[in-house]
Formats: C-alpha cells, structure tokens, sequence
C-alpha cells in the first residue's frame, strides 16, 4: 500500500503471480518426483520465501524477526486485496490474522499437494493374520518383500543390477505410550500412500475328479481405506510353492496399481510368472562345475517356460528365459522372445538392444539348418513379430516372403533373409542410441513416470554422469559396428571392414578416442574381430593378402586382450563370464586359435574353482 493506506495493484499482480508460480512448480515436482523431493524443494522455497519478505520489510525495520513480520503482513495485504475490494470500507485486516491467514491457506494447499502427490508413491501392502492358513501366512510375509524385479542383465549369464520393482511392506510405530499414540494420529490426519491389505484364506479342495491335487488358496487383495476387493482369485498350488504363487499374485495386484513400476514388471493376470521369476532367483545354489551350473540353469529355464507359455504379460520372466535360451545354444527360441517382448513393450529398451544382438548372432549362423529345424507354427508366429519390429511388410519384398514361409531354406533366400535381418539389427541398435541420448532420456523420464530409473546414472556429478551416460553409447556404439562388419562381409566390402577394426582396436581406435570404455563395448570389440577372424579364414591366401587385414594371430590377440579386459572390469554384471564366452556365437571363429583355447581354460578355472582343485589332486 501507499502512504494512504491505498493498494498498488502491480504490487498485487506480483504476488500473486509468485504464489502461482510456486504453486505450479510444487505441482510438477509432485507429480514427476518422490515426496521426498518435493519436501526438500518446499523447505529451499519457504527459506527463499523468508528471506525475500525479510528483505521487503528492512525498508522499515532493520531487526530481521520485526522486517519479516512486517514483510509477511504485506504480502497478505496484497493476497487478500481482491476480497477486500468485497467490503464496502475496503480496509485492510489487521497484520496478525492477515498473515495468520495467509499462513493458514499455504499449509492447507501443502496438505492437499501432499496428498495429491501420495496418490503417486509405491503402495504399502499389509498381510493379515486373521486366516485359516496360519503357515502360508507366515512364510508369505517373507517371500512377499522378496520380490524384487530387477533391471535385467544387457548379455546372458549376468546378474541384474537396480531395483525396478518391490513389494513395499507396511510399515507400524510399536507400543502404546504417548510417542506411538502421536505418530498414529498423525498418520491419519497426513496424507499416506495408497495401501493394500491381502487376506488369504485356504479353502477345501472340491470333490470334483478333474481339480488339480495341492492346496487350494483364495487371495483376496483389498483396498487399505475403502475395504473394498481389488482383485480375488483361487489359486490352486503345489505344497512347495504355495507361497510364492500368493506372493506372485499380490505383487502383481500391487504393481499393476502402481504407476512407478514398468508396465513389463507387473506381469500376467494371475502372477504366476512374477512367482516363477522369484523361485527361478531363489535357486542361487553355488554349482561346482559348468555341468552343475548348465543342469541349474536347465531347472530355471524349465520353470520360466512354463510360466512364460501360461502368462501372455510376462516381460521381465520372458527376458530372463532368453538369456537362460541363448545360454543353453537355442538362440533361435531366444530370438522369438525378445521379439514377442519389443511388441509387447515398446519402452522397454533394453529388450531392444537383446532382440538386435540375437538377430546379429542368428545371422551369423547357419541360418537355413536353424530355420528348418523350427516348427511351421513358430516359423510363421516369429516372422509376424519380426515384420512388427520392422522387416518389410508382406508384399513389399517377394523374395523375403519365399525365405519367411520356405521349408527347407534355400541357400539364396537365406542369404537374402540374413541381410533384412541385419539390417533389421542395425535399425535397433541405432534407435536404442537415441533412446540413451541425454535429451531423450530426460524427456522420455518426464513423460512416464515409470521411466525414472533410467535417470539415475544421469544424477550422478557432472563428470560421473558424462562417464556414465558414455559408457552406454559406447556398448551401443560397438554392437552397430559388429552389425555393420556382418554386413560387410556379406557384400566383400574388405575395405569397410578394415576401417572398422581400426577405429574399434583395443590400442586406442580413432571410434573411442577420449572415452572410457564399458565392459559391454569390449565385449562387442572383441566380438567384431572374432567375426572378422572367421570371415577371413573362409578366403584362400592371395585374396587375404588383397584385403590388408591383419593376420588372425593378431586379430585373435586382440580379441582375447579385449575378453580379458572385460572380466576384468569391475562394472562386468556377468556373474561366470565362462558361461556365455564358452557358448557365444559370434566368438566361434576362435574356437580353434590356441590364445582363445588358454584364455577359456584359465577362465574355466577362474569361475569354478572347485574343479581346478579336483583335477589338481
């Protein structure tokens, strides 16, 4: 106001565009972070706010309680002059309930911005013990924590590294002294997360002659405030994995009402994958041979694949039994379901990557035996999915449609179909480059939610962050090379091929210059040249002298130098690197070089060193 007591309406409209902008600030954050985030960016907007209003009352105060009291009174002032102009005398409240009132409108507008941003938070779950099946609960309160879907390895044989997915158990203050009595109330007046309360009763089997013998168990998952049922079922279990297919079907209800949770992690209707992907990470026995480990691995496969085969939602169970298909040599299988996987989910990247790797390793294969060897039905359900992931629709390429509906696969079709598929590869592998890009990424986090995870290397400092998000365009980087050096030599272009292993060389290529490798870069390096030792052996001297390639004794060097590097690295998720480098196809060419031979034996021994031990004594 003026020195008559009169409004500023500029004044006014600045206020009120502060209160606005904040507001819609706090609403952003609240809607694309955590209430973690937004408490902290309220609590750096309430100091900012007290010190401005502090600074607009040094005009006529200079002690800093007296400049922001006056300061805060007129603010007020200013935010309730449009319902001042209601009173006829048009006067101003006094200073205290002015801003008591002032005060009073930002902390319900909090309180309602809390609880409209807790709709957004990880529901808790509570287990109810009032039940019938006392031991299915008590071992349900256990496994029901426990499944955490992790984001899956980039290459068969590793282990997960974040958490994308987790059962948030409820949590309770104990006792009931005056401290737990506060803390209750309070947690009744402020806003929670949206909660869940699972009951599970076990029923009596019928008498019917069909029903499958087990227990019979219904789970009924109810909303915390209403008490109302969001999903029942009757689940029909063994007696070993009762608990995990009622953990599996209410971790399923709770993600699929989650909206940080990746829509490839919630799972099938009834959580029978999500149960089989927590018994499959439950068999972690410590083998002592590679024979041990492949029976192991054999176990996990035959029960992913029954679960994979009854849930069509399964992504995150799908992904883990191609890395599981592609360990066991069936590349082909593995194939078909990263395929299904890249429909299916669009923004799971990483099933992206995998599907452009698979495609680039059944290419370099003996493409017609494997595609003889698939059934018609497979054949005709894997050619529909790779025509969505982007070959050529039917009627466009002729020949592509001889070579998809072909049996046996002829030799020229199948030279025809190795090159749609590699270009189909290096198509993926670039569209996987921008889906990392910086700019892509913090856009594509802003616009789901549940894509937030992929932001967090970029959190990282600055410089941390730089290496971070290089490390992951130079894997990506790698593997379109590779892609590019299979269609090399499909064409005879000698030259490409020469110019790519030295921009990709372990010395220091001019295609890594000044960045840090990662361990999948290195690994696709080292594939390359081992592409490029088996496309060499096929010419006879003279034309290998033409080409100007290295020998294969050094180009074997390399590779084994890069794989060395690799195991190495302490970022490697590979958690027994023999286990994939032993069955890699694209490191066959190697197979016979005495350098790969040593380096494989040591690794063997490296891994399991149980065997070393037995073969020494």
């Amino acid at each position: 106001m003026n020195h008559r007591g009169e409004f500023i309406w500029y004044q006014i409209g600045y206020v009120w565009a502060a209160v606005a902008a904040v507001v819609i600030l706090l609403i952003a954050v609240g809607r694309y972070f955590s209430r973690r985030t937004l408490r902290v960016v309220t609590t750096l907007i309430a100091l900012t706010g007290v010190i401005t209003l502090a600074a607009w009352g040094q005009t006529t105060h200079r002690h800093f309680t007296a400049a922001f009291v006056d300061g805060a009174g007129n603010a007020s002032d200013f935010f309730f002059a449009p319902l001042y102009a209601l009173v006829p005398d048009r006067r101003p409240w006094p200073d205290d309930i002015s801003v008591a009132a002032f005060g009073l409108v930002l902390v319900v507008l909090y309180w309602l911005l809390e609880g409209w941003s807790a709709r957004f938070e990880p529901p808790t779950v509570h287990v109810d013990d009032d039940t019938n099946a006392a031991d299915i609960v008590k071992e349900m309160q256990f496994r029901l924590p426990a499944v955490l879907v992790h984001r899956p390895s980039v290459v068969p044989g590793g282990a997960g590294s974040d958490t994308m997915a987790a059962v948030v158990a409820e949590s309770q203050v104990p006792g009931a002294g005056l401290y737990a009595q506060l803390v209750r109330l309070a947690g009744a007046v402020w806003p929670r997360p949206p909660g869940f309360v699972v009951k599970v009763r076990e029923e009596k089997p019928p008498a019917s002659a069909c029903v499958r013998p087990g227990r019979h168990v219904t789970v009924d998952v109810r909303d915390a405030r209403t008490q109302q049922s969001r999903m029942v079922r009757t689940l029909c279990c063994g007696k070993e994995d009762v608990a995990e297919r009622v953990a599996g079907f209410a971790a399923r209800t709770v993600f699929a009402a989650d909206v940080n949770t990746p829509r490839w992690s919630v799972g099938s209707f009834d959580g029978e994958d999500l149960a089989a992907y927590l018994m499959a990470q439950q068999m972690t026995a410590n083998p002592c041979s590679s024979a041990e480990a492949g029976r192991l691995r054999d176990r996990k496969a035959e029960l992913l694949d029954h679960a994979v085969r009854n849930s069509p939602g399964a992504g995150v169970t799908r992904y883990e039994l191609a890395l599981l298909r592609d360990l066991q040599g069936n590349h082909v299988a593995a194939l078909h379901l990263h395929a299904v996987n890249c429909v299916q989910y669009p923004r799971f990247h990483r099933v992206r990557y995998r599907l452009a790797m698979s495609l680039e390793m059944v290419a370099g294969l003996d493409l017609a035996s494997l595609w003889t060897r698939c059934a018609p039905d497979e054949r005709v359900h894997l050619a529909r999915m790779l025509r969505q992931c982007g070959l050529p629709e039917r009627g466009f390429d002729p020949i592509l449609d001889e070579a998809l509906c072909m049996h046996p696969l002829g030799g020229s079709h199948a030279r025809h179909l190795r090159r749609h598929m590699l270009v189909l590869a290096q198509r993926q592998f670039r569209r996987y480059r921008r889906t990392v890009g910086f700019w892509f990424l913090l856009g594509r986090c802003l616009a789901h939610r549940d894509q937030r995870g992929d932001l967090r290397p970029m959190l990282l400092p600055i410089r941390q962050a730089r290496v971070a998000r290089r490390r992951q365009l130079t894997g990506a980087k790698t593997a379109e090379a590779l892609t590019a050096v299979r269609l090399a030599v499909l064409a005879g272009q000698w030259a490409d091929i020469r110019r790519q292993i030295d921009r990709f060389s372990p010395d220091g290529g001019s295609g890594v210059r000044g960045w840090r490798w990662s361990w999948v870069a290195l690994y696709n390096a080292a594939c390359l040249h081992a592409v490029v030792v088996g496309a060499a052996a096929t010419l006879d001297a003279p034309a290998r002298a033409s080409t100007g390639l290295p020998t294969g004794r050094q180009l074997t060097a390399r590779a084994v130098a890069l794989l060395q590097a690799v195991v190495d690295d302490r970022d490697c998720e590979m958690e027994r690197p023999y286990d994939w480098i032993s069955v890699d196809p694209d490191l066959r060419s190697l197979a016979a070089e005495p350098a790969f031979v040593t380096f494989l034996h040591s690794q063997h021994d490296r891994d399991y060193p149980a065997t070393r031990v037995r073969d020494e004594g």
